[in-house]
């Protein structure tokens, strides 16, 4: 295996902490903030950390964790963490990011492979070491996307930013059940008009348009890997009826679901001839 998880968590700090300074020795720290705020005391000075700020520490590399008293009713501070060493680790760091903070705006992505993480070693005699190295890379490797969109989206405004990423996860979400526009905004607390300009401005399209792309993107695959007639395939998706399925289909793919279907059939049987 090309890495190896020592610790891997969620912490939470409901009152003023002021944690040891901690040396990464030869592991990688991980983290990332989720929740309220807190400061960081590294090498290079203080930084303060809010809810999508992700942090990386090498090996050598040391910090302190600070979590100042917080205003009436506001959170404290939370964020998932992992510290971890390995070859592969040192490869990851060493091409494909190099970065030490970043800003995550679709953070249930990382959570989620996280908490599969966390499970995993929490399963007391049973060793899953292959399953936490395969996990590990999956959450390291959906970082160096996660960064990468980040870093493209700079200077367009922060908030903007996690807005139009928040609506975009919840059509995703959700994209196989008849949405609208109302329902969208209202998940990024907005009005529609607002949620529709900043989403084309991030993505290129309307909520709209691309709720539409991705129930055609889910009804291709089912079409391709499933037994389901169109019918059912046009219902399971979100359509409320064949004849829009079969509009939207072909004026995106240039055919008609049907000679989709049988075109691709035959492709399979020779590719397996």
């Amino acid at each position: 295996m090309g890495t190896e998880v020592l610790y891997c968590g969620y912490s939470y700090h409901d009152k003023p902490f002021r944690g040891t300074e901690w040396n990464s020795g030869e592991h990688y720290l991980i983290r990332l903030q989720t929740e309220g705020k807190s400061r960081i005391r590294l090498d290079i000075g203080d930084e303060q950390l809010v809810a999508g700020d992700l942090l990386i520490l090498a090996p050598g590399e040391w910090y302190q964790l600070i979590v100042d008293e917080g205003q009436s009713n506001k959170p404290g501070s939370g964020d998932y963490y992992v510290i971890c060493r390995g070859e592969w680790l040192d490869r990851w760091w060493g091409v494909s990011l190099q970065q030490r903070r970043g800003r995550v705006y679709a953070m249930e992505d990382l959570i989620d492979i996280w908490k599969l993480i966390i499970l995993q070693r929490r399963r007391i005699g049973e060793n899953h070491g292959a399953l936490v190295d395969y996990l590990l890379r999956a959450l390291c490797s959906a970082i160096t996307l996660a960064m990468s969109s980040s870093s493209k989206s700079k200077g367009a405004g922060g908030n903007k930013q996690v807005a139009a990423y928040q609506m975009k996860r919840y059509i995703e979400l959700n994209a196989t059940r008849m949405l609208s526009i109302e329902e969208v905004a209202r998940h990024a607390l907005l009005s529609p008009s607002r949620a529709t300009r900043l989403f084309k401005a991030a993505f290129g399209e309307t909520p709209v348009r691309y709720a539409l792309n991705v129930r055609l993107s889910i009804a291709l695959e089912r079409m391709e890997y499933s037994w389901l007639t169109l019918e059912q395939i046009a219902e399971s998706c979100g359509f409320d009826s064949y004849p829009y399925f079969y509009r939207c289909f072909k004026r995106k793919y240039g055919s008609s679901p049907r000679v989709y279907r049988e075109r691709r059939a035959a492709h399979d049987s020779l590719s397996d001839s």
